[in-house]
């Protein structure tokens, strides 16, 4: 196989901007297949408002029809937080891709070198950062439409009843999401 792209988060829920990120990976890197991966839990976060099992189904269904798109359940199978190392080696030995790009938000890169076996981690994969808010130096980055917008604060504004949130969610899961306003 070829270059793969490797998209991990919590996607709790997955939102617009996540979309543009894949459509920018797939136009801007060199990858015969980008791979998302929802998390179980972050294992920098407490808990999750969307089951892991409701991220993975509405992963695939917006990516259904995105060839090169590919969901995996690893991380959810485990049934518990997956540090990165074991996911990619993981994908190492299912796909056996020459290069490895790691999607990773801005914001991860205040915490990047306390991960799990990083050194390891950073000499299997080329970080690819998303840029946020911060100007990113020392790291490919990748060029994308920025939106202004979380899963932190889809799911505040959720909590709040406030509608005016769903413009950020894809219409693939909008019926899923109005639910909790009934």
């Amino acid at each position: 196989m070829g270059d793969l792209a490797v998209f991990g988060g919590s996607f709790d829920p997955p939102h617009i901007a996540h979309i543009e990120i894949v459509r920018s990976a797939i136009k801007n890197l060199d990858i015969s297949k980008l791979l998302l991966i929802p998390t179980y839990l972050n294992p920098f976060k407490e808990s999750f408002l969307f089951s892991p099992q409701q991220r993975f189904d509405w992963l695939v269904r917006i990516f259904r029809d995105e060839s090169l798109v590919e969901v995996l359940d690893y991380e959810i199978c485990n049934n518990k937080p997956t540090p990165t190392i074991d996911t990619i080696s993981f994908i190492e030995q299912k796909y056996n891709p020459q290069k490895i790009y790691l999607l990773l938000g801005d914001d991860n890169l205040e915490t990047l070198e306390r991960w799990y076996r990083y050194e390891s981690l950073k000499e299997k994969v080329e970080f690819v950062i998303i840029p946020r808010n911060k100007n990113v130096l020392n790291y490919n980055r990748l060029p994308f439409v920025r939106i202004n917008i979380s899963s932190t604060q889809i799911k505040e504004a959720l909590k709040e009843k406030d509608r005016e949130i769903l413009r950020y969610l894809p219409k693939e899961i909008l019926s899923d999401i109005e639910r909790l306003y009934e």
